[in-house]
């Protein structure tokens, strides 16, 4: 489950070279300070026009976690909510697809 995920992202996911420290760090903050005061300035949800979603992910593997990623997206974006396309570090190139080959815009950022 949903929790269950995030509970392990916050603990393993730089420690398993999933994603770089310094950005780890940052998006816990970010988590534990949205979970404490998310009443304070997060609306309640009344149409697709008021969420949007982050996909952390390998979006260029050509096994599960790529098109799982893809797949995600894709239904995201066929339903008009805003996705992001974040992409953890690329583990070698014969597994994966090159960036330029996808069709989502692949970044960086956590925000």
């Amino acid at each position: 489950d949903f929790d269950r995920y995030k509970n392990w992202f916050l603990n393993y996911a730089s420690k398993e070279g999933m994603i770089e420290e310094d950005s780890h760090n940052k998006w816990k903050i970010m988590h534990y300070y949205h979970k404490k005061n998310h009443h304070l300035f997060h609306k309640q949800v009344k149409s697709k026009d008021d969420i949007g979603i982050n996909i952390i992910g390998w979006h260029g593997g050509q096994f599960s976690i790529g098109i799982s990623g893809t797949k995600i997206i894709r239904a995201a974006k066929s339903v008009d909510i805003p996705v992001n396309a974040i992409e953890i570090r690329m583990p070698p190139d014969h597994e994966f697809k090159p960036p330029e080959l996808l069709d989502v815009t692949l970044t960086r950022s956590i925000s």
